[in-house]
Formats: C-alpha cells, sequence, structure tokens
C-alpha cells in the first residue's frame, strides 16, 4: 500500500507517477485534480481518468491526478495497470481504508503541495469534456476563488440546471440582485453573501464540476459526519463564505455517470434507507444554523428546510413502521443525537404529514 507522501512533495516512487515529473516545474501553474474511488463494478475508473489527461490545457500547466482507492472491492491499480500519463501530467495512486468519499477527498487534499495553486474533483464514474479545466481557470481568472458548471446525468436529457426549477426561475428573473451576468459568455458572478444563501436553498454544484482556488483557501475540508448527505455541500458552503468571488457556467462541461451512489441509491421514498438519507439532510441543515452566523434570507430559508425535513423524517420513518412492522434505529439514532428534542414531536410530525398525505390522494 502507498503511503500518502509528506507535505510538500509528491510520491515519484509509484509506477503510476509520470516519469517527467521535476520539482522545478511547481514553478508553473499547478492544479491538483482528487478523484475518491469506491465502485463494485469493473471499468468504471478508467474513462475519468482518461478524461482528465484528454485535457485541453495551456502547455505550461501542471496537473497532478490523486487517486484515493477507498477500500475499493475492485482495486484503482488494477483499473489503471496499463494507464502512462501523458507529458506535463503526474499520477498518484493511494490505497487506504474505507472511510467514505469525503474522507478520501480530505486525504487527497492533505498530500498536497503548498505549491498548488487550484484543486478539482472529479467523482470515479463521471467525465470531463476535454475544456472543463482550461475553462474553469479562465473563469476564475485573478480574482475568483470558487467555480461551477452544470452538467448532465445519465438519467436525464435535460443538464442539471435545466431541470432546476429555482435556477431557472433564478435565471428568468435574474435583476443584478444574486448575480452579474454575462450570457454572451455564459458565466456569471454571485454577488456578495448571494452564493451562500443559494446553496442553502437548492443543491447547485455536483462535485465533479467544481474547480477552487487552493492557495486562498487551503484550509477547508469535508465533514466526514456528513458521510450520509452533506458532506460536499458543507464544503461549497465554507467556499462560498470565504471566496472573494463565486462565478459559474451554464456549460455541462462534466458528465455524471452510474456508479456506486449511496445519495441517489435512496432517493426512493420506499428505499429501506430513505429515513436515513432524509435524516442526515436533517442533521447537515442543522450544523449549517450552528457552523455559521445565519443572516436575513439564509436564516429563514434554513429554519424552513429544518421545519419541512423533521416533517419528511418523521412521515418516512413512521410510515416504514407501518408498512413493515420495522422500528429503524439506525435511522434515527443520529438525528435524535443530534436533537433530543425532535423525539417528543416524532409522532405527531408523523402522524401529521400522512394525515395530509392521505387526503392529497383521497
Amino acid at each position: 500500500m502507498l503511503e500518502p507522501a509528506p507535505l510538500g512533495k509528491l510520491a515519484t516512487n509509484h509506477p503510476f507517477v509520470s516519469t517527467d515529473f521535476k520539482p522545478e516545474l511547481f514553478l508553473m501553474p499547478f492544479v491538483s485534480v482528487i478523484i475518491p474511488f469506491y465502485q463494485q463494478e469493473r471499468g468504471i475508473l478508467l474513462p475519468a481518468v482518461e478524461s482528465v489527461f484528454a485535457q485541453n490545457v495551456n502547455s505550461d500547466l501542471r496537473i497532478d491526478l490523486i487517486v484515493i482507492d477507498d477500500g475499493s472491492p475492485v482495486p484503482a491499480s488494477e483499473e489503471l495497470a496499463d494507464l502512462a500519463p501523458p507529458v506535463g501530467f503526474t499520477l498518484t495512486l493511494v490505497k487506504c481504508p474505507n472511510g467514505g468519499p469525503g474522507w478520501a477527498r480530505n486525504i487527497g487534499l492533505d498530500m498536497l503541495s503548498d505549491k498548488t495553486d487550484f484543486v478539482g474533483f472529479l467523482d470515479s464514474d463521471d467525465r470531463w469534456q476535454a475544456d472543463h479545466l482550461q475553462s474553469a481557470l479562465n473563469i476564475l481568472d485573478d480574482d475568483g476563488d470558487f467555480y461551477f458548471c452544470d452538467h448532465s446525468r445519465w438519467y436525464d436529457e435535460k443538464t442539471w440546471f435545466q431541470a432546476s426549477e429555482p435556477v431557472q426561475l433564478w435565471m428568468k428573473e435574474n435583476n443584478g440582485s444574486r448575480f452579474v451576468a454575462r450570457p454572451e459568455f455564459e458565466i456569471y458572478e454571485f454577488v456578495p453573501e448571494a452564493a451562500f444563501l443559494s446553496f442553502v436553498e437548492d443543491y447547485l454544484a455536483q462535485t465533479s464540476t467544481v474547480v477552487y482556488r487552493y492557495a486562498r483557501l487551503r484550509n477547508i475540508r469535508f465533514d466526514t459526519r456528513l458521510r450520509h448527505a452533506g458532506e460536499d455541500n458543507m464544503f461549497w458552503l465554507e467556499l462560498s463564505e470565504a471566496a472573494r468571488r463565486v462565478r459559474f457556467s451554464t456549460v455541462a462541461r462534466v458528465h455524471c455517470g452510474r456508479g456506486h451512489n449511496m445519495f441517489y441509491g435512496s432517493m426512493s421514498w420506499d428505499h429501506p434507507d430513505a429515513a436515513r438519507r432524509i435524516g442526515y439532510v436533517l442533521i447537515f441543515f442543522r450544523k449549517v444554523k450552528s457552523k455559521f452566523q445565519l443572516k436575513g434570507a439564509a436564516r429563514v430559508a434554513t429554519k424552513q428546510r429544518i421545519q419541512t425535513l423533521e416533517a419528511t423524517f418523521a412521515h418516512i420513518w413512521l410510515r416504514k413502521i407501518l408498512k413493515t412492522g420495522v422500528f429503524d434505529w439506525n435511522a434515527l439514532r443520529p438525528v435524535v443525537r443530534e436533537d433530543p428534542w425532535l423525539l417528543p414531536k416524532l409522532f405527531p410530525l408523523g402522524f401529521a404529514a400522512l394525515y395530509r398525505f392521505i387526503h392529497r390522494k383521497i
């Protein structure tokens, strides 16, 4: 097993690391790309890695790809056995026990050199278009710190932004209060504090679309206690709060595939883990309430999300008991641990939600 290299160094003794690696080239712009890998099917990782190596970037840009094998049943070393990085790229492979995608990304972040300028994330079942990385760097320019773009998904003909009602409403009604538009270039920049509010109101940035200025925001890490829902969105909120400028593109330069995904695998209300998923989203918003000094619309939106999620969690949790006779302690325990006062409200909230649900059906 390859151990993470000491801070400021790369594991150049690994067979996947390009032999043209030279420390003095760190004087050039340097981007690190982090891929956490946990898959149960073969053939998923290689297209993601190849999409990084196919990036059409300026010749002076150095790119280090770090793949964190998060205890994957299909070893990353087997998936990448015959792959050699092209000139200008290095590839570092790290194998570690399973801890979840946020934990794996944190390992990658902890490995980075002080010379790293930017970080991009890519999930192992996703792919970048060839212009993704250079477009992100061009849009960030000298004063942008946080970038994301639209993306497509395997199950939908529409892109994420096209299918998002909040995003479509913002685009239609934009009067400069939320973002400044440059539609001729399909680029938008949030006005101060609007980025944070927007990430509270909706899930905007899929992880594989994000590129940020690590040189200014090097201390932010994923909250691994939110492994089942929210750890990436908490990261985006921290970036939004600390960034000088947050910019995004409405061009879908990322395609998300269908690999192993705990969150999207339990989207249906009838899924056995649906209550746990909603419970962790509830925990996420309670942490947002306690972690940040919320003001104005962000405080109101967070309060409303918590109230809605409490009722939804109670509904799904109680519905499972009535349908299956199973008392789901695994879903209930982390929610009550975060907020013990939810327990006495659970059954009234659950029955009230069921009552509304039944009457809508009649």
